[in-house]
Parts: structure tokens; C-alpha cells; sequence
């Protein structure tokens, strides 16, 4: 259990250290306003994982009980079927995204009435969206690749991507000064090539998935739906809250007290790996024992998922 548990935390740091690497780098090149845009822009990660929360958690359940039960054809028909629907939502979203980043700005908490953070977030969008397709990919394939047995793609894809965050981030900053567009296209690029890495793992003979040109049955789709609307609703939740703390703070303190939000968030998101990597590890672990109705390995892991959490909560709080 610790391994997977260890490979989740790592998917949870790709979106934590996005947001730390892109705070330090830019508090310390363009100043407290441009560290208030990436603030503001972090809010639009739980937005997006929204769109396609509900199916990676879906696909992956599914999957997992077709595992457990041996049935590789339909577990390979339901990977199919997922990933058709989640390319569609990615293509929707990407193009839906870049044709509205002015009232996604507002939404944000940026009404214009500063206009360097306005045109910052406007530009942070801009660089960001381009990565749409690969953070929704990243998000819903990670837990399928750990799934079929390969946790080091996993971890590659993971640091690919902050290694290509950071690097891209220096050259926007101390090489090309491409403001804040330049930070926002750091961080989509390195989702984008962090998700070819994940699909490469699709295409060893050892996989158990294979992909091939099939639609979800109506049933199998709104069991996915289903079974993913927790997710759905922690997503909801954790971007409903910073958009009304957001516009709060601006108002009262303004940038430089967002510049301070900012901060803080991402070393709140940072915090929060341990639990959140753990909490998956156990979702992966429980479907596929349940769908074995293996009662002694699903006790097992309920309790070995409370020692681990202490165990290790207590060291990272620590640390």
C-alpha cells in the first residue's frame, strides 16, 4: 500500500509544486502583483479539475472492479469509452476557456479596477490554457497507469513536469521576459508533456489496457458519474471558497494582500499530499479487493491507511 501511496502523493505534488515553483520564481522577478495573478490563476486548476474530476475517478473505479474480477475486454472497453469522453470535455473546455478569458478574469476576483492585475491574470490564462488538454489527461490517467502496474511512469510524468515548470519559469523571467504569460505557458506545457508520458505507458505488451474506438454504453456512463460526484462535489467546494475569499481580500487589502493569500495557499495545498495521496491509494486498493469481496485485504487496508497517515502526517508536519 505505501508505494501506491507514495506514487498518489507525487500526482498530488505536480499541482502543489506548480504553484509553489511558480510563486517563488515569479515573487522574486516581477514583484507582489504578478505573485497576486498566480494567486488568483491557482483558483482556475480546481475549475477545470471540475470538468473532469467526476471521470477520473469514474474510469478508475470501474476499471479497477473489472480488474479484480478478471474481465480484461471490459475493462479495456470502459478505459476506451473514458477517454473518449474525457478528450471531447478537454477539447470543450480548452476552446470554451480561450474564448472567454475576460469574464474569467472577473470571475477570478480581478474587475478591472487594477489594471495591472487584470492584464497579468489575462495574460497568466492565455499561457496557462494551453496546457488544458494535458492537466485533464494527467489528472485522469494517473490513477489508470498506477493501476496497471506502472508507478514509475507515474513519477517520471510527475517530475517532467516541475523540472519543465521550473526550467521554463527561469527562461520566462531571466532570459525571454514574457511576464506572466511566459509563467502561465510553463506550467500548461509541462502538463502537456508530462501527459505524453503517461500515454506511453499505453503502449507496452504488459499493459492491460487497450485502447481502440468504442462509445460507453448509457449505464456504464452514469455509473462512472455516479461514482465520481464525491469528487465532483470536493472540487465544487474547493473552488467555490477561494473565489469568494479571493474577492474579499482584494477588496480589503488588494494586491499585496493577495500577493500574501497566494503564499499561503500553496503551502496549504502543499500540506495537504500526505492525506490526499493516502486517501487514493485506499480508493485504488478498496475497489478492486471489494470487487474480490476479499473482506481480511480490505480491513487490512483500513488499517494500515490510519497508521501510514499518522506515521507519516507527523513527519511532514515536522519537516
Amino acid at each position: 500500500m505505501l508505494s501506491y501511496a507514495f506514487t498518489f502523493m507525487m500526482i498530488e505534488l505536480a499541482d502543489s509544486a506548480s504553484m509553489l515553483i511558480d510563486g517563488l520564481i515569479i515573487s522574486n522577478f516581477l514583484g507582489p502583483t504578478a505573485l497576486a495573478v498566480t494567486g488568483l490563476g491557482n483558483t482556475s486548476f480546481q475549475m477545470i479539475s471540475l470538468f473532469c474530476s467526476i471521470f477520473a475517478v469514474g474510469i478508475q473505479s470501474a476499471c479497477s472492479a473489472k480488474m479484480g474480477a478478471g474481465d480484461t475486454k471490459k475493462t479495456s472497453e470502459l478505459f476506451s469509452g473514458g477517454c473518449i469522453v474525457v478528450a471531447i470535455i478537454a477539447a470543450v473546455v480548452t476552446i470554451l476557456g480561450f474564448m472567454n478569458l475576460d469574464p474569467l478574469c472577473l470571475l477570478l476576483g480581478a474587475d478591472g479596477s487594477d489594471k495591472a492585475l487584470y492584464d497579468g491574470l489575462h495574460e497568466y490564462l492565455r499561457g496557462w490554457f494551453v496546457g488544458i488538454p494535458g492537466f485533464i489527461a494527467f489528472t485522469v490517467l494517473s490513477p489508470i497507469v498506477t493501476l496497471d502496474g506502472n508507478k514509475k511512469c507515474v513519477t517520471a510524468a510527475t517530475i517532467v513536469q516541475s523540472v519543465l515548470n521550473l526550467t521554463f519559469d527561469y527562461l520566462a523571467a531571466a532570459v525571454f521576459h514574457t511576464g506572466t504569460w511566459g509563467f502561465g505557458f510553463a506550467t500548461g506545457f509541462g502538463f502537456d508533456i508530462a501527459a505524453l508520458v503517461l500515454i506511453s505507458n499505453f503502449f507496452r505488451k504488459r499493459s492491460s489496457f487497450r485502447f481502440s474506438f468504442c462509445f460507453l454504453k448509457k449505464s456504464d456512463l452514469f455509473g462512472m458519474m455516479r461514482t465520481g460526484l464525491p469528487r465532483l462535489t470536493k472540487y465544487g467546494c474547493k473552488m467555490l471558497a477561494p473565489l469568494l475569499i479571493n474577492r474579499t481580500i482584494l477588496a480589503i487589502g488588494g494586491s499585496a494582500a493577495m500577493a500574501a493569500m497566494s503564499v499561503k495557499s500553496s503551502i496549504g495545498n502543499f500540506c495537504l499530499v500526505v492525506g490526499s495521496g493516502i486517501a487514493e491509494s485506499v480508493n485504488l486498493m478498496s475497489q478492486v479487493y471489494y470487487s474480490e469481496k476479499d473482506k481480511a485485504a480490505l480491513r487490512a487496508t483500513a488499517k494500515n491507511a490510519l497508521k501510514y497517515n499518522m506515521i507519516l502526517g507527523t513527519v511532514f508536519a515536522a519537516v
